[in-house]
C-alpha cells in the first residue's frame, strides 16, 4: 500500500474512531444525566443539605469533565484536519501522477502531475474514464487490470502505453508507462510512475 493510501486510511480510521468515541461518550453522559435528573426531580425537596452539596459537586465534576473532553475533541479534530490537509498537499503536489478512480474506472480526482502528463486540465480529467487515455493496443490489459483491482481488492500493476502525449512530457504513444494501483474505500487510487 502506498504511503498516501496508508495516510488516507489512517485519517479515515482516526475520523471513525473519534466519531465512535464521541457517540459512546454522549450516550454515557446522557444516561448519567437522566439518572441524576430523575433522582433530583423526585427527591430534591427531601434531600439534606449535605446531599444537595454532593449533587452540586457531581454536576461541577461532570461539567469540568465535559469541558476537558470538548477540548480533547477539538484537538483531535484539529489533528485530523491537519492530517487531511497534509495528505491533500502530498496528493496534489506530488511529482508522481495520481488518479483516483471509482470501480468503473472513472476518474474522481487527479493531481497536477497527472494533468501535466496527460495534457488535460484536472477539471477535464474528472468524470472521464481512464480507458480514454490508454492506447488502443493496451485496452485489453487495462480492463483486466481494473477487473483485478475490483475483484481482488489488492495492488495490481499495469504496463500500458498512453494514448495522448503532452508537449512537455518525454512519454509518447510508443513508450511504456507503468501504472500501479491500491484499493481504497470507496475509490481506487491509481498512480502513474514515471519509469
Amino acid at each position: 500500500m502506498s504511503a498516501q493510501a496508508t495516510e488516507k486510511w489512517d485519517t479515515e480510521t482516526l475520523r471513525k474512531e473519534a466519531g465512535q468515541l464521541l457517540n459512546e461518550h454522549r450516550r454515557k453522559i446522557r444516561a448519567q444525566a437522566e439518572a441524576m435528573l430523575s433522582k433530583s426531580a423526585t427527591d430534591l425537596g427531601r434531600m439534606s443539605d449535605e446531599d444537595v452539596e454532593k449533587l452540586m459537586f457531581e454536576f461541577q465534576a461532570y461539567q469540568i469533565e465535559l469541558e476537558l473532553q470538548n477540548e480533547e475533541l477539538k484537538s483531535t479534530y484539529q489533528a485530523l484536519s491537519a492530517s487531511r490537509d497534509d495528505f491533500a498537499r502530498l496528493y496534489n503536489l506530488s511529482p508522481v501522477a495520481y488518479l483516483t478512480l471509482n470501480e468503473q474506472g472513472i476518474i474522481q480526482k487527479a493531481n497536477i502531475a497527472a494533468e501535466q502528463l496527460l495534457g488535460i486540465s484536472i477539471k477535464a480529467l474528472v468524470n472521464n474514464k481512464l480507458a480514454k487515455f490508454i492506447h488502443p493496443s493496451d485496452q485489453g490489459y487495462y480492463h483486466f487490470f481494473l477487473h483485478g483491482l475490483v475483484m481482488e481488492k489488492n495492488n495490481q500493476i499495469l504496463n500500458a502505453k498512453l494514448a495522448t502525449t503532452h508537449s512537455n512530457s518525454t512519454h509518447s504513444n510508443a513508450k511504456d508507462s507503468a501504472f500501479t494501483a491500491a484499493r481504497a474505500q470507496p475509490a481506487l487510487t491509481t498512480t502513474h510512475s514515471l519509469i
